[in-house]
């Protein structure tokens, strides 16, 4: 959908970049410091995607090259003692990386009978992560650092949440191109979404069930979008699911399995096929809701 856009300048891409970044190390409870480190660092990563993404097509060789060179520069901050909580910053940096959009539009054209496509997107997706992954491994086992202690969660205040969550969604919203207005609803369907999350873990403290509710949320909310800007609800639903998706728990698992702690890569690693199959079966609600209640015979 972006592909004929204008092309964006390349300050304005390192600026929406090092927002997402900075936006996420707060969302994910970084420090000062350790919020500008990550904020260098997502800029360091956006000047290499954009110097290798022309030359390098495949998703699991771009994302391993440049979280390989992210982690190792966060380690390095960690052994130089410039940086507190290296899991936290690795978290937010590496979500410039993970993308919903390949796994929201396989799902899509499967339900739509477009078969190919659909697996093509979902294995792009999937192999990306599988990247990140191995990129996040190497560096840890040849430098052995990260966290080692307890592991990171989310910042303690539900407000900062809500608003680094939504300036971070703010950030790739202008990193994906998107313009005008669409920015606006882009940045408020996340609080939204996020917000769904919440209430209903106070509830239901779940994390399976907090995520189909948010979602089923962010789904509904992106078809909304759709009609009243006569525009792709793939725009809305990608910015939206954003917070939902689980960066920490593919850290985590990768980090316990190379520190061969197998509790922690089970934990995590579960908590990783719970949040992707609810994201799933959220956006699954949607699409059978707007194929049989939504969409009337003219």
């Amino acid at each position: 959908a972006t592909g004929a856009l204008p092309r964006q300048q390349l300050w304005a891409t390192c600026l929406a970049g090092v927002l997402g970044g900075w936006g996420f190390s707060l969302f994910f409870g970084c420090g000062l410091v350790d919020s500008l480190i990550a904020a260098a660092v997502s800029l360091l990563m956006i000047l290499m995607i954009q110097r290798l993404s022309p030359k390098e097509g495949n998703p699991l060789i771009l994302n391993f090259a440049v979280s390989l060179a992210a982690e190792f520069l966060i380690l390095l901050a960690g052994r130089l003692g410039v940086a507190g909580n290296v899991d936290c910053i690795t978290i937010s940096v590496v979500m410039l990386l993970i993308s919903g959009l390949g796994a929201t539009n396989g799902l899509r054209d499967l339900v739509h009978l477009d078969t190919l496509s659909g697996l093509i997107n979902i294995v792009a997706s999937v192999t990306g992560a599988i990247g990140i992954a191995l990129g996040i491994a190497l560096p840890i086992l040849i430098v052995h650092g990260g966290g080692g202690g307890a592991v990171s969660g989310l910042n303690n205040s539900i407000v900062i949440q809500l608003l680094a969550g939504t300036a971070a969604c703010v950030g790739f919203a202008f990193l994906f191109r998107v313009r005008g207005v669409k920015v606006v609803y882009c940045g408020f369907g996340a609080a939204l979404s996020w917000g769904a999350y919440l209430l209903v873990y106070h509830f239901y403290p779940t994390v399976f069930g907090a995520t189909i509710a948010a979602s089923m949320v962010c789904g509904f909310y992106a078809q909304i979008m759709a009609r009243v800007n006569k525009a792709p609800a793939t725009i809305f639903s990608t910015i939206c699911l954003l917070l939902l998706i689980p960066g920490s728990s593919l850290y985590y698992t990768v980090y316990g399995v190379v520190t061969r702690n197998t509790a922690l890569s089970s934990s995590k690693g579960i908590d990783l096929g719970m949040i992707c199959f609810g994201i799933v079966l959220g956006f699954l609600v949607v699409e059978v809701a707007n194929r049989f209640l939504w969409r009337h015979p003219r």
